[in-house]
């Protein structure tokens, strides 16, 4: 590299420094823009799916793909401070505390939720089955509801009790794009199938101590933890500041990713729609069959510029290689290939780090705490009940287990950080966690005694 290509290096690094500096005090002015520019583009006139024609569908989807994607550096932009500041402060923990200092950092990093829209779905939920729990008729006719196996249950004035219909039918307005894997378009929300939201309400409502992880007082906690540090008073400042920076980058991108689904629940609206039309022209024989088609083959059909127009018959075939892969072996997180990859290909797993004793699993402690007991698998929380004190192991989580999170006594996951979805809502709601688990769900059978400390992230099988 010559001496000006290296002077280029160091100027263009210094540039990207200074932007990421000036992001710090600027990130959530832009969010707040952010946040509007949604708003304004999923809630107003232009937003009324009914009466719009398939062409005028498509033209909706452009325009907000072309509205919100060169705005979609502010999501980028915030993860990239979240990495910053929840390491630097991680080190700062690590020099200034030393002893636990992973366990101390996991409670200063705690947020109560106040202003974390992750966290105000479980509010709701502790609501409305304190509502059930008090109200023996309600009880009742939730259980008729829940008796019921189809999912399009209106929730308009769905029971006999005001305070909770006001409550459920607020919930589904804020929450209603929010299911398990909410990314993908073909996934089943709240909306087209209540019932699970219902049932997980209810099965709350029964637990002796309905509410029983929201009791931990977060800012108690730290307040203890910065008076008995024996540290100067500018080291303990220095630490403030840096938990301070990574908390507020933290809530914001656990908002900014709400507002994200919003803008997957539109699309999911917009693709629905169009498969109304698809299936009345006799195109395919479902309407959900829709999302079994790429975006490019659905405008495609639109502009007449598709040239196998039998979507019937690939859909059919997707289908099948769909169940396929839901049903075949996971592959590894890094894995090698060498040769031509068909159907049958072979590969070398990289992701090393096997557990060594079979008895022994490790992962990465996120929230205090130990506890003993049998675990349940649970992969989706939609097609496996989740009791009152499970200890629950899954490969991962999302937004949508919140309505789970109540009912838990511990969590194991497969993968995952300190910083992932299930290590912060475990966090604020008191619940012993341990995320990054290698190979859990495979280690692990339902039925299977453990004992594990949410600190350590030591998890110990044991005989019955």
């Amino acid at each position: 590299m010559s001496p000006w290509e290296k002077f280029r290096n160091r100027i263009e690094k210094l540039k990207a420094g200074g932007t990421l500096f000036l992001n710090m005090f600027l990130i959530e002015n832009k969010a707040k823009k952010f946040y509007k520019l949604i708003d304004e583009n999923l809630n107003g006139k232009n937003s009324r799916l009914e009466e719009k024609s398939v062409k005028e569908l498509k033209k909706y989807y452009k325009f907000l793909e072309n509205k919100f994607l060169k705005n979609w550096e502010i999501p980028i932009i915030n993860d990239f401070l979240v990495m910053v500041w929840f390491g630097l402060s991680k080190k700062v923990a690590e020099k200034y505390i030393k002893e636990n200092f992973e366990e101390v950092h996991n409670i200063l990093i705690a947020q109560e939720g106040n202003d974390m829209i992750s966290v105000e779905p479980s509010k709701y939920i502790m609501k409305m089955s304190s509502i059930i729990k008090k109200d023996k008729d309600l009880q009742n006719e939730i259980k008729r509801i829940i008796a019921k196996t189809a999912t399009d249950v209106s929730i308009e004035n769905l029971t006999g009790n005001k305070e909770f219909n006001i409550l459920l039918e607020e919930y589904m307005e804020k929450f209603g794009d929010r299911t398990v894997h909410e990314l993908k378009l073909e996934a089943l929300t709240l909306r087209e199938d209540p019932l699970f939201l219902i049932r997980m309400i209810y099965s709350i409502s029964m637990t002796k101590e309905s509410g029983k992880h929201s009791k931990r007082n977060i800012s108690e906690e730290q307040k203890k933890i910065y008076e008995n540090l024996k540290i100067s008073p500018l080291k303990k400042f220095i630490l403030k500041k840096t938990v301070s920076y990574a908390k507020k980058f933290i809530r914001l991108r656990e908002n900014l990713r709400y507002e994200r689904t919003k803008v997957f629940g539109m699309v999911r609206k917009i693709m629905k729609k169009m498969g109304v039309y698809l299936k009345e022209e006799n195109i395919i024989v479902h309407e959900r069959d829709v999302f079994y088609l790429t975006i490019d083959e659905i405008f495609g059909l639109i502009d007449g510029a598709l040239i196998d127009t039998d979507l019937k018959k690939l859909i059919d075939l997707r289908k099948e290689k769909y169940k396929e892969y839901e049903e075949g072996a996971v592959l590894p997180d890094r894995f090698l290939t060498r040769g031509f990859l068909g159907e049958n290909f072979h590969y070398e797993d990289l992701t090393g780090n096997e557990q060594g004793d079979k008895n022994i699993l490790k992962g990465t402690g996120c929230s205090k705490g130990v506890v003993k007991g049998k675990v349940k698998i649970v992969l989706n929380p939609m097609n496996t009940e989740v009791e009152d004190g499970d200890i629950v192991v899954t490969k991962s989580t999302d937004p949508s287990w919140v309505m789970v999170f109540p009912l838990l006594k511990g969590l194991i996951v497969e993968k995952g950080s300190l910083l992932s979805h299930s290590a912060i809502i475990s966090r604020e709601m008191n619940i012993p966690a341990v995320v990054g688990v290698q190979g859990a769900t495979t280690a692990l059978k339902t039925g299977d005694f453990v004992q594990f400390d949410g600190s350590t992230g030591i998890i110990k099988k044991l005989d019955d």
